[in-house]
């Protein structure tokens, strides 16, 4: 019998712990599923899905959460909300799109923090920053800061974070001066590699009773 077959997605992916997660989850369950590491630019995603391979599941991660959407025979309604998708499941040939990291984060942050989330500042503008954004309106955030360096690459997020349901205030802020100029609330989230986050902005966030950090690498 041929294995079931899963993989992430992504440029870059060689660093991605998915495949040491997943089959160590596999191994447990006792599945004989087998998980990969695949190498998908920005623009490739549909070829990669029309190649025909007989994949039962895939995670997605940048640059493709938004690019999957257009894509999907069915999407859940945090996928929609987000502008985004990190899962994608494949039964007969239909691609069934979810967003994991919403449920995820607002799970993470209620297992370790119990405090006040009012006023939330966000490092970074791209899809999880969406789904994060999202996530800390579910945990009671009323005001959300997308701080970014390009403002015009923010406007979807910003719009994402909106649509919540809750009608938060969502503002856009240089990265730069929030850098500078410290950051206020009750948390920081940073979604940008570590290479961005220099030494004062790392000052600023280290005062906040809330600090979460989405990316393990780079």
């Amino acid at each position: 019998m041929t294995p079931t077959r899963c993989a992430v997605l992504g440029d870059p992916i060689s660093h991605s712990l998915s495949p040491t997660l997943h089959r160590a989850g596999y191994a447990a369950a006792g599945l004989d599923w087998t998980y990969e590491a695949v190498r998908v630019p920005s623009g490739s995603l549909p070829g990669f899905l029309g190649r025909g391979d007989r994949w039962r599941g895939l995670s997605l991660t940048m640059p493709l959460k938004r690019e999957v959407l257009p894509l999907g025979d069915v999407v859940s309604e945090r996928a929609r909300l987000a502008g985004g998708a990190n899962t994608v499941v494949i039964e007969e040939g239909r691609l069934l799109l979810d967003n994991t990291d919403l449920p995820g984060a607002v799970a993470a942050v209620r297992e370790r923090y119990s405090g006040a989330v009012d006023t939330v500042t966000i490092l970074g503008a791209g899809a999880t920053a969406a789904s994060i954004g999202l996530a800390s309106c579910e945990l009671g955030a009323r005001r959300v800061v997308v701080a970014s360096r390009d403002r015009g690459r923010a406007t979807e997020t910003l719009v994402a974070i909106r649509s919540h349901v809750s009608g938060p205030d969502v503002v856009w802020a240089d990265l730069g001066e929030v850098s500078a100029r410290g950051i206020a609330g009750d948390g920081v989230v940073s979604t940008i590699p570590a290479a961005a986050q220099d030494e004062a902005l790392v000052a600023a966030c280290s005062d906040l009773p809330l600090v979460f950090e989405a990316l393990y690498d780079p």
